[in-house]
């Protein structure tokens, strides 16, 4: 589970969305955008179109929460970062999940 410290209220999505630059990794896309501070927060989006059930919302939102905070020490620092689908997810996995953020991690430094 993340932090408190380490999640991005709407408000800062919207923004990041606005301007913020994209990046696309399998089927994850992201969005970042620079934001004056030390820390690094995260926000984890996936629509009804990808996924139908809330369950299965929620459990990749779970699995992305956990396989970023599994590679805290690869975060690049003082960036909003917004996590999102852009295909449906054949299936889920932590191991698929932290292999495609330590790939865009990797990008975004």
């Amino acid at each position: 589970m993340l932090s408190s410290a380490n999640r991005l209220h709407k408000e800062d999505v919207d923004g990041v969305f606005r301007a913020g630059k994209p990046l696309f990794v399998m089927n994850i896309g992201v969005r970042f955008q620079k934001n004056n501070q030390k820390t690094t927060k995260f926000s984890f989006l996936i629509g009804k179109k990808y996924a139908k059930k809330a369950i299965e919302r929620n459990r990749f939102k779970r699995l992305a929460r956990e396989a970023t905070r599994s590679l805290q020490k690869n975060w690049p620092e003082g960036y909003n970062i917004v996590v999102f689908v852009i295909k449906k997810p054949v299936s889920l996995s932590k191991e698929a999940l932290a292999l495609s953020l330590s790939s865009i991690f990797g990008k975004i430094r």
